[in-house]
């Protein structure tokens, strides 16, 4: 346990940046600073203004009876409404450090309403960085990770995920 607690500190330290999971990139990689960073390729995708809400309806469907309980149980302490805080929270310094990672989490992708999320994405660029963060591994950060057993996602859980993603873009390209 102490030993748990020095990691939390020299991951808190040294931990800026990258290292926290919501660096200078965004979520999924994107740079929020330069317009279209982000922005699907004109050539396969329609502009959000022409797409019909009923794709919207059907990816928000799939999204509540499938994903949704994933993302809340395993995403939900920094993505979610209402966050399970850790033992250490009570820690002067701790309890703030928490709180700009929630704060920065929310920025990046706030999953406590439905689909499409709000957040700094269209509903395209949002499929887009989610299935990019779980292909790449890249949620939660390592430091998250190692004092919340069980907060990786599970191969099935990867795949329901990232099959909800790739159906949702071919709904939304079409």
């Amino acid at each position: 346990m102490l030993y748990g607690l020095m990691m939390f500190f020299v991951f808190l330290v040294a931990g800026q940046g990258e290292a926290l999971g919501h660096g200078s990139g965004g979520h999924g990689g994107c740079d929020n600073t330069q317009a279209n960073s982000c922005a699907p390729s004109s050539h396969d995708t329609k502009p959000v203004t022409d797409i019909a809400e009923a794709p919207l309806q059907v990816i928000n469907k799939a999204y509540l009876d499938r994903v949704k309980p994933v993302l809340i149980k395993k995403c939900g302490d920094c993505h979610g409404p209402l966050p399970a805080y850790p033992w250490y929270y009570i820690i002067p310094g701790v309890r703030q450090f928490i709180d700009y990672d929630r704060k920065s989490a929310l920025k990046h992708l706030d999953i406590s309403n439905d689909f499409p999320f709000v957040g700094h994405g269209t509903p395209i660029e949002d499929l887009r960085a989610v299935l990019e963060s779980v292909t790449k591994g890249s949620m939660p950060p390592l430091r998250y990770s190692m004092f919340h057993k069980g907060a990786n996602l599970t191969d099935e859980e990867k795949k329901t995920i990232m099959d909800w993603t790739a159906d949702g873009e071919k709904l939304l390209t079409k």
